[in-house]
């Protein structure tokens, strides 16, 4: 055998240590491409759900009951804006959901139309026109239900302003009676002043022995 130099060995060290790295990677790949077959893949990261508001067009019991709760936790000056928004968007669109969500955002909001009593009678309107369109015997019974108490509303509510306008008119008349009542009695003083004046006359001629 032919002896080896020192520049043929060290020659053999750099092949063996490239072969070496070669058979590394190759060993490196084959495993990733083991674990992309076995279907390996990075833990799922958590779903992002989106806050989503009411459903205005859906007349389902969930989300009625829902809408309900919504109008509570709403400050009263942003549920009356909710409100007289609905009253514009029912104004173009006369679907079965945005007329139930209406009527019970005018039920919810004493004050959306600016005058008392006027959203309870037009609530039970928008529910008369409703409930006939409502096959769900759950969201009938539901509705049903409130408009049972806003009609109880409404006739509490009818009843308190008659009593207001009778009393308002009780008050109108209890001035005008005070008016005249004043009237009079100017009338009866100045009568009693002329009579007094007749009499201090009288007196004065009698004193002076005019016949």
């Amino acid at each position: 055998m032919g002896r080896l130099f020192p520049g043929d060995a060290a020659l053999g060290r750099s092949e063996s240590l490239t072969v070496a790295r070669w058979v590394t990677g190759f060993l490196l790949c084959l495993a990733l491409l083991t674990g992309c077959a076995l279907g390996v893949r990075p833990p799922a990261q958590p779903e992002r759900r989106s806050v989503t508001g009411p459903d205005y067009e859906s007349p389902s019991f969930q989300e009625l009951s829902t809408y309900l709760g919504y109008l509570a936790r709403l400050p009263m000056p942003q549920r009356r804006s909710e409100c007289q928004w609905l009253q514009r968007y029912g104004s173009i669109d006369e679907g079965l959901g945005v007329r139930l969500h209406l009527a019970l955002a005018l039920l919810a909001t004493p004050d959306c139309n600016g005058k008392q009593g006027e959203e309870i009678q037009q609530a039970l309107t928008l529910l008369d026109q409703a409930l006939p369109r409502v096959s769900d015997p759950e969201v009938r019974n539901y509705l049903l239900y409130h408009r049972q108490m806003a009609q109880r509303l409404f006739s509490s509510t009818h009843h308190e302003r008659k009593v207001v306008r009778k009393l308002t008119q009780l008050r109108r008349t209890t001035r005008k009676l005070s008016r005249q009542l004043a009237a009079c009695q100017q009338e009866s003083q100045e009568l009693n002043a002329k009579l007094e004046a007749l009499k201090a006359l009288e007196d004065s001629l009698n004193h002076h022995g005019i016949p």
